[in-house]
């Protein structure tokens, strides 16, 4: 039996494939060595891994996560897999080599992740040739929902956003400067915090001002990243991510001004991984 993860730092989808390649899904918590310790994962994978079958029936794990960029790191997450799945044989790759086999399958393109936090790269079709560094939620992941969602915050609270909205957002008291620093500094896992705001963002995504924000978001992800690489107007962007998904008419739009091509959007990238290592 075969099982194959994508994880984010929110959530982690998951595909068990049976002998006859009949596929059964699942959802855990993200799964992020860049937020979680050693013991932190191997929590989620006990308490929340429920497959109703043997573990050691399991012969292949497929792993692709968001911080899974380098060695220390992947073996993290290996070790933490191994001592549920001891006859497992386990590959643990970055969530963007996931993304890119995905989206591209055998050949060239951009890939971007934009979901919780934000990632790029560029693909000749086997591998990734060219990657402009995630710097994560305080210092990059332009274009994603934590960044969207802290520059949403930030307008409010600095009284940039229209009065017709603020009355809105006040009489819902979703926005308390003093709770959000409190959870900024001492949540496990504030981006994934901070993209929990985007709930309201959604909610008011046909005022201007949001849509507007949303969009250079965007463009500055655009900009930082998709605009660095080889032939980026003519090569295709391909994009995955709950947040490239959800506002994809916004995300297409900043592309077309840039005088970017995008491809395929997609909310999840688990399913055509799934394609990728069983067919």
């Amino acid at each position: 039996m075969i099982l194959i993860a994508d994880s984010g730092s929110t959530k982690t989808d998951w595909v068990l494939a049976d002998e006859n390649l009949e596929r059964h899904s699942f959802s855990t918590s993200g799964i992020n060595p860049f937020i979680l310790s050693a013991e932190q994962i191997e929590n989620i994978l006990v308490t929340q891994i429920h497959i109703g079958i043997d573990r050691n029936s399991i012969k292949e794990i497929y792993f692709y996560g968001a911080g899974c960029s380098d060695e220390v790191r992947c073996n993290m997450i290996k070790q933490s897999l191994k001592k549920l799945f001891s006859n497992a044989a386990i590959e643990v790759n970055h969530d963007l080599l996931g993304a890119a086999r995905a989206l591209c399958g055998g050949q060239k393109g951009i890939v971007a992740i934009l979901g919780t936090g934000s990632n790029s790269c560029l693909y000749d079709g086997e591998k990734i040739t060219e990657h402009i560094p995630s710097l994560g939620y305080i210092l990059g992941d332009e274009g994603s929902g934590a960044y969207i969602a802290k520059n949403f915050i930030a307008s409010y609270l600095y009284r940039e956003i229209p009065n017709d909205l603020k009355i809105k957002i006040d009489a819902e008291n979703i926005i308390n400067k003093e709770d959000i620093i409190q959870n900024l500094y001492h949540s496990p896992a504030p981006s994934a915090y901070l993209a929990g705001f985007m709930t309201t963002v959604t909610k008011y995504i046909q005022h201007p001002f949001v849509s507007a924000l949303v969009k250079n978001c965007f463009t500055h992800f655009l900009e930082r990243h998709i605009c660095r690489y080889s032939g980026f107007k003519e090569t295709l962007m391909h994009c995955t991510g709950s947040v490239a998904y959800n506002f994809s008419y916004l995300l297409k739009e900043a592309a077309s001004e840039k005088k970017i091509t995008v491809g395929k959007i997609i909310e999840k990238p688990i399913n055509a991984l799934a394609d990728f290592h069983l067919l």
